[in-house]
């Protein structure tokens, strides 16, 4: 209700129609680098409707940890409306 999931897939081997990009993939872990300054899988990103960080992307995070960190994203949301 709150979220909406989007997923990048820097392994993506399809085929890119026009631009400088080869494959969808390479699309993608450009996008990574340039905004986020790392590639790597997986790679949580939460952004408000403006596209402003709201927390520290993350990688791979235990389930505990995870939570709590989608909570802090949602309550930093929250405190943008």
């Amino acid at each position: 209700e709150n979220l909406i999931l989007l997923s990048l897939y820097v392994d993506d081997r399809g085929k890119c129609s026009g631009g400088p990009f080869k494959t969808i993939g390479e699309k993608w872990a450009t996008f990574e680098q340039e905004n986020f300054k790392q590639v790597t899988q997986p790679l949580y990103v939460l952004l408000g409707p403006g596209g402003q960080l709201l927390n520290y992307p993350v990688g791979y995070t235990p389930e505990k940890q995870y939570q709590q960190w989608l909570e802090c994203g949602l309550r930093a949301c929250r405190f943008l409306k």
